[in-house]
């Protein structure tokens, strides 16, 4: 069953704010995790600087992540790209999740990252008709 034209072209600017919508999201989590007296016992109460440094390193991610998701969206398919992006994404989130010390952390904020960059770098050019 074919989609009306106006509603593919909605449903497609919906699935490519993903990213952005991603974004937002893991930044309001970690607001709440940072200080959850299981993170810091885990973590080993760590000095606020260390802690700047988790919360930011989802930025550095997303950083990194926009360059290859250029290159593999060009060499394969925009389709292939987020599809790569999703898998790097849910396997910072595994990390996070399992999170056992402040690397397995960091490793986890900085994949989802990667994962939330390749996703806006996608976005933008499907949003803008590129």
């Amino acid at each position: 069953m074919a989609l009306p034209p106006k509603l593919y072209t909605w449903l497609c600017g919906c699935f490519a704010a993903l990213g952005s919508i991603l974004f937002g999201y893991d930044l309001g989590v970690i607001a709440g995790v940072i200080v959850a007296p299981d993170f810091l016992r885990v973590t080993k109460d760590p000095n606020p600087d260390y802690i700047g440094f988790i919360v930011s390193s989802m930025l550095l991610g997303a950083f990194v992540g926009c360059i290859p998701a250029s290159l593999i969206a060009d060499a394969f398919s925009r389709r292939f790209a987020i599809m790569v992006g999703s898998i790097v994404f849910i396997f910072g989130g595994v990390l996070q999740t399992a999170a056992a010390n402040q690397g397995m952390m960091m490793a986890g904020r900085f994949f989802a990252g990667v994962g939330i960059g390749m996703f806006s770098d996608r976005s933008d050019n499907q949003l803008a008709g590129v």
